[in-house]
């Protein structure tokens, strides 16, 4: 399983369903989910062209 910041609700029931082959419904999901103190929100568009190190580059180009 890889770490990410960002997983949809649906996403998740499928890991759920994967490791621990227990189907939940997406609403049970959204349940557990707030449970443990997660949020819902809109996920950031991320754009292609960025670089890893963009912060840095930054830090350079400020005087």
């Amino acid at each position: 399983m890889k770490e990410r910041d960002d997983w949809t609700t649906k996403e998740v029931k499928n890991l759920i369903k994967e490791q621990f082959n227990i189907e939940y419904s997406l609403k049970q999901v959204i349940i557990i989910l707030r449970s443990l103190g997660l949020k819902f929100t809109k996920p950031y568009p991320k754009d292609y062209r960025r670089p890893a190190d963009a912060e840095k580059q930054l830090k350079k180009l400020k005087i």
